[in-house]
């Protein structure tokens, strides 16, 4: 066997290695990308959306069948199905922007990640800014609907400036239509105190939600890797292994 011929070998089985692992690794969990994008009337002028991604392991959607998730006080709990405590609504940025030009963001406030509320101390309400996942609803392994409570409150000091305003924190809920809340409270306001300004998403016309399967969709989002794709890149690479060594 030539050189040439090793080299091509060697670097087709790292390959599949490689492609092995990672189709592997986008069986461990799917990931439902979210997106909402209404405005803020308590503040004129003032508009938000923000991001975040759904993320269930895949034992958890493969094991939870038709029923809602929390932390005990409706269905079952998040850890009596497996895999189900590690469910996280992650990467959530929220960007408070100029309502007539959209293009113009005064803040991005990164809240991060929400995890699977385990100890029961959170519930939907403006007092529960302990910014993990209070419930999420399953039909047949699909994630059709979830509540948070209140994320960690984040001052937004380009927005209190270019309103004028002593009463920019901000604490938003995000879930279903019904569940997302953004509120903005004073700087000197205890989490118990009444905000300054709320929106509430219910029957919103303008909250524009993306990325989460509705009730009546049976499949969830495909990923992107398998094995095949795997064992296919192992054999073109043998194939050209071949060709080199005629």
């Amino acid at each position: 066997m030539n050189m040439q011929l090793k080299k091509t070998l060697r670097s087709a089985a790292l390959c599949g290695v490689v492609m092995f692992t990672a189709a592997q690794a986008s069986h461990a969990a799917t990931v439902y990308p979210l997106g909402y994008d209404p405005a803020y009337p308590p503040i004129d002028g003032l508009g938000w959306r923000a991001t975040a991604e759904l993320f269930i392991p895949e034992n958890c959607q493969n094991a939870v069948g038709t029923q809602t998730l929390n932390s005990g006080t409706v269905g079952h709990k998040f850890n009596d199905v497996a895999g189900c405590a590690g469910i996280a609504l992650q990467n959530t940025k929220l960007y408070l922007y100029d309502f007539e030009e959209p293009e113009t963001v005064f803040d991005m406030l990164n809240i991060g990640n929400y995890v699977a509320d385990l100890n029961g101390n959170s519930a939907s309400g403006l007092e529960y800014e302990t910014q993990e996942l209070f419930e999420i609803s399953f039909i047949n392994g699909i994630p059709v609907d979830f509540s948070t409570s209140m994320s960690n409150r984040l001052w937004a000091g380009d927005v209190a400036t270019e309103f004028d305003m002593d009463s920019a924190y901000f604490s938003l809920a995000l879930g279903g239509a019904r569940s997302v809340v953004l509120k903005n409270v004073g700087e000197d306001d205890d989490a118990e105190d009444e905000p300054q300004g709320v929106y509430y998403g219910a029957n919103d016309p303008t909250l524009r939600i993306t990325g989460l399967p509705t009730a009546d969709q049976a499949n969830a989002v495909p990923e992107p890797g398998s094995i095949a794709l795997a064992l296919a890149a192992l054999l073109g690479l043998l194939g050209v292994s071949r060709r080199a060594r005629r």
